[in-house]
C-alpha cells in the first residue's frame, strides 16, 4: 500500500474512533488544569483537536474566546452547540488567517499527526507575534516505558493504533525549534510503574521525580518573533 493511501486509511480510522466525543479521564483533567496556568485571560485560543468541546469550555476561563478544529464532523457540531467557534479541519491546514490567535492548545493530538513540521509551522503561522503553543503529549522515554522496553514489552504509548508519532523531551524540543518556537517550559506529569494490565501512577509524589521520567509532558513554547510563516510561505 502506498504511503498516502496508508495515511488516508489511518485518518479515516481516527475520524471513526473520535467521531462524536472523547473520553476525558480524571488524570487527564488534572493535566489540563496544570496547563491552564499558561493560557492567561482575555486571549483568543485555538483548541486543536477540540472534539466535542469539553476541553474547549474549560479553556474559556470566563474571559477567553475559544475556537476549535477537529476532523470529526459530529464532534465539531457538538462543540458548536457548546458555544465553541469550531470548524472541521486538519491540524496541518488550519482555516484561519495569519496571526489570528494568542494561544494554541493541543492536548494529546500531536502524536496522531503524520507531518509534525507542517503542523507546527501552521501553528506558527496562525499565532500572533508574541503567541504561544501549549502541547500535552506522551513521553516515550518515561520510566514506565523504559521498563517495558527493558523487558521486551511494547510501550503503552505505542499500543494505541491511532498514534503515529512518538516524542521525548529532546525530540519535541527540536521539532518546535525547527518550526520557529522557543521552549519556555516543560513539565512532567505522572510517574508511572508498569504492572500487568494496568499502569500505577504516583501523582502525589510527582515532585520527587525528574521530568524525563514521567509519563506525560506539558510543553510550552513561544513563537520566535525572528521567524514566522505566512500563508504564502506555506505554499
Amino acid at each position: 500500500m502506498k504511503k498516502c493511501e496508508k495515511m488516508n486509511e489511518i485518518l479515516e480510522q481516527q475520524k471513526k474512533a473520535y467521531s462524536e466525543t472523547c473520553t476525558i479521564y480524571p488524570e487527564h483533567l488534572l493535566d489540563i488544569e496544570r496547563a491552564r496556568q499558561y493560557i492567561g485571560i482575555g486571549n483568543k485560543i485555538l483548541d486543536v483537536g477540540c472534539s466535542d468541546g469539553q476541553v474547549s469550555i474549560m479553556l474559556k476561563n470566563g474571559k477567553n474566546t475559544v475556537y476549535g478544529i477537529d476532523v470529526a464532523l459530529k464532534a465539531v457540531s457538538k462543540a458548536i452547540e457548546r458555544g465553541i467557534i469550531a470548524k472541521v479541519a486538519t491540524a496541518d491546514n488550519i482555516p484561519f488567517e495569519d496571526g489570528r490567535f494568542d494561544v494554541i492548545f493541543c492536548s494529546h493530538v500531536i502524536e496522531h499527526i503524520f507531518d509534525t513540521q507542517k503542523t507546527l509551522k501552521e501553528f506558527n503561522r496562525v499565532l500572533k507575534k508574541d503567541g504561544k503553543v501549549i502541547i500535552i503529549t506522551e513521553n516515550l522515554n518515561s520510566f514506565k516505558e523504559r521498563i517495558l522496553f527493558l523487558f521486551g514489552k511494547t510501550p503503552t504509548v505505542m499500543q494505541d493504533p491511532n498514534h503515529v508519532k512518538f516524542f521525548n523531551r529532546k525530540s519535541i524540543t527540536e521539532s518546535l525549534e525547527q518550526a520557529g518556537f522557543k521552549i519556555t517550559n516543560i513539565e512532567g506529569s505522572r510517574f508511572g510503574f508498569p504492572i500487568p494490565r494496568h499502569c500505577f501512577f504516583v501523582r502525589e509524589f510527582d515532585f520527587l521525580f525528574p521530568t524525563w521520567s514521567k509519563d506525560k509532558m506539558i510543553v510550552v513554547a513561544k513563537k520566535n518573533p525572528r521567524t514566522g510563516y505566512s500563508t504564502n510561505s506555506q505554499k
